[in-house]
């Protein structure tokens, strides 16, 4: 085992090189935390990840994966809530906040292969999503870029400012999509260390409260838990574009974020049923955000069906061919949760599947057709 550990960590560089265009040039290894030492069976064992470790006299960080079949640290639901990885198998957990500090911190590390080159500038970017159990969200998660390798020491004298934390420090309360925070930085040519964590001093956190989505039962954990995946630092010239954190598209031409949906009100002619199945919500690319429109179409389905308490529905979920099957799925969970949670239906009268590209309503040939395809839609049962 110990030989083949050092052949993976003698691959690793040219495992990246051969990798997808993201992995190409980024300066961060084992950046999705893909490679474990050994397998992970429960919570605390983000060390198992090859290439990072726990800063000295931190608490132990946690990893999940979707290759453990049961227990606390499985993926996409485990013990924290429910994740799809953003890239792999495998994403981190951090503590980032806890009420009077009851659970500690959690903070990981990784050293750079090389130092970063002085006045060269580098796009630094991670991907973020906050636990569903969490009763709070907060805008301080961030990264820190050092010469050396910091302590619990030094973070607890709170002067350590990060070069990436979410603009404006607002509180990142996605639940069920990766959000992209990134930067641009100028290098010194010191810098060899990426540390994860929150750096704020307590006293100048000011969280805010989330609401316990209906899918769960348990009570919410006092804090605010991230998950964390896919961690970059590239150089600025060897992006395609500028460094933001736009969602990917597709690289074979511009995809088209028409939205297709059909407006439910009371002027429509036919029965409550017909008002909600007409109803077609749609997507940009890799997209599972809900717009101005979606929102306001899901507030007249919630009004109908509190008015009809007879009335049970299934938000199903679908993709255009090209995109990823669990894409689907975070459609209509999305869909689901705004109902639920956020609009006061009974979670009991509403169910939601990813349908993934089976059954599209247009050809997936034209960036148009699939952009059709790409949609929520409703059945009453």
């Amino acid at each position: 085992m110990k030989i083949m550990t050092k052949y993976k960590i003698i691959l690793l560089p040219f495992l990246l090189l051969a990798g997808i265009g993201f992995a190409q040039e980024n300066k961060v290894s084992n950046p999705s935390f893909e490679d474990l030492e050994k397998k992970v069976k429960s919570l605390g064992q983000f060390e198992n990840t090859l290439l990072w470790y726990i800063p000295e006299g931190c608490q132990p960080a946690d990893i999940f994966s979707s290759t453990v079949k049961k227990g606390d640290v499985t993926a996409p639901d485990n013990v924290k809530g429910r994740a799809e990885s953003k890239d792999g198998a495998n994403y981190a957990g951090l503590m980032a906040y806890s009420e009077r500090e009851a659970q500690p911190r959690t903070y990981i590390q990784t050293k750079l292969e090389k130092k970063l080159l002085p006045g060269k500038k580098y796009c630094i970017k991670m991907h973020v999503q906050l636990s569903d159990l969490s009763k709070y969200a907060i805008g301080d998660l961030g990264m820190y870029i050092s010469s050396k390798a910091i302590k619990l020491k030094d973070i607890e004298n709170y002067d350590i400012q990060p070069q990436l934390t979410s603009p404006k420090k607002g509180h990142i309360k996605e639940m069920y999509e990766w959000i992209p925070i990134c930067t641009t930085l100028t290098a010194e040519g010191t810098e060899r260390y990426v540390t994860l964590g929150n750096f704020a001093p307590q006293s100048s956190i000011n969280p805010s409260k989330m609401k316990r989505s209906r899918e769960y039962s348990q009570p919410q954990t006092r804090d605010a838990y991230y998950f964390v995946d896919e961690v970059s630092i590239i150089p600025v010239d060897l992006l395609d574009g500028d460094c933001n954190c736009q969602l990917p598209t597709p690289d074979e031409g511009p995809e088209l974020s028409v939205v297709y949906t059909r407006n439910v009100s009371d002027d429509h002619e036919g029965t409550d049923q017909e008002k909600i199945e007409i109803t077609v919500l749609h997507f940009a690319a890799g997209q599972s955000a809900l717009d101005e429109d979606a929102n306001s179409n899901l507030g007249a389905i919630s009004e109908i069906l509190k008015n009809n308490p007879d009335l049970y529905i299934s938000v199903l979920g679908f993709t255009d061919s090209k995109e990823a099957t669990s894409v689907a799925d975070d459609r209509a969970r999305k869909v689901y949760a705004q109902l639920t949670s956020v609009l006061g239906v009974d979670a009991t009268r509403v169910e939601f599947k990813g349908m993934g590209a089976e059954d599209p309503v247009s050809d997936n040939v034209t960036a148009e057709g699939r952009a059709q395809n790409r949609r929520v839609v409703f059945k009453v049962k």
